[in-house]
């Protein structure tokens, strides 16, 4: 019998319902605990995941009010070129945003969650959304161990279709994998952007790649200036 099976889990293997609940019910000081809450309804966990509602925080990208976002540009310019293009809405119950067949919106979940440092997810969209064509999660759909904080849905509507959203909806669904020998869950990665996040921003003005592209975009322009430079002051050496 090998290690893994006589622990009773395999990694490629999501939790089943039993042990979800065994996990979300573990003392409040267990470094197993799973936290996801609310959970309005016994009904939100399945099989082997536990659906999750739209929230009350939205973002909008209004594309035809600005220029391209290119990430070589400084983090502040981007960032503010992002903050021209997003419209940010705080919805309460009983009231509703409509999605247009073509527009994203992002949206943080209803539920926060903590996930212990043995746990990985999997966030994917509901099947029932996807066949009227709700694309809830086009990509980055893997939460690491060590998460804590609200999730983002990235909503497409890809049908001909609007669509009309609203809090509390259960788009979403987030299956959850046993993982062992982690060194560095998200919660002590220096990058981690999206720690106890609370607003559906996005990071792509800070991240290492494209702070390190802005960087080397700024060093070829000096060279180039430089150049010029030297040529204008060899041509006026030379009259």
């Amino acid at each position: 019998m090998t290690e893994r099976s006589a622990k009773g889990w395999d990694e490629a293997s999501p939790l089943s319902d039993a042990q979800l609940l065994r996990r979300l019910c573990e003392p409040i000081d267990s470094q197993k605990r799973l936290v996801i809450r609310p959970l309005i309804d016994p009904n939100q966990i399945g099989g082997t995941t536990i659906d999750l509602r739209l929230g009350t925080e939205w973002q909008v990208m209004r594309t035809s009010q600005v220029q391209a976002v290119d990430p070589s540009q400084s983090p502040e310019r981007v960032g503010d070129l992002l903050d021209d293009a997003i419209g940010e809405y705080r919805l309460t119950y009983g009231r509703d945003i409509v999605l247009h067949p073509g527009e994203v919106i992002l949206a943080l979940t209803l539920e926060y969650l903590r996930l212990p440092v043995d746990l990985w997810g999997n966030l994917e969209g509901r099947s029932t959304w996807a066949r009227v064509g709700l694309q809830v999660h086009a990509t980055a759909g893997m939460v690491d161990c060590g998460f804590e904080g609200y999730l983002t849905f990235e909503l497409q509507n890809t049908s001909r279709l609007p669509f009309v959203l609203s809090p509390g909806l259960r788009v979403g669904q987030m299956a959850f994998f046993p993982v062992e020998g982690v060194s560095r869950p998200y919660n002590r990665k220096p990058s981690a952007a999206y720690s106890f996040q609370t607003t559906t921003r996005t990071a792509i003005a800070n991240q290492h790649e494209h702070v390190a592209l802005n960087r080397y975009q700024d060093r070829l322009h000096e060279r180039e200036r430089m150049a010029d430079q030297f040529h204008f002051s060899s041509d006026e050496d030379f009259d």
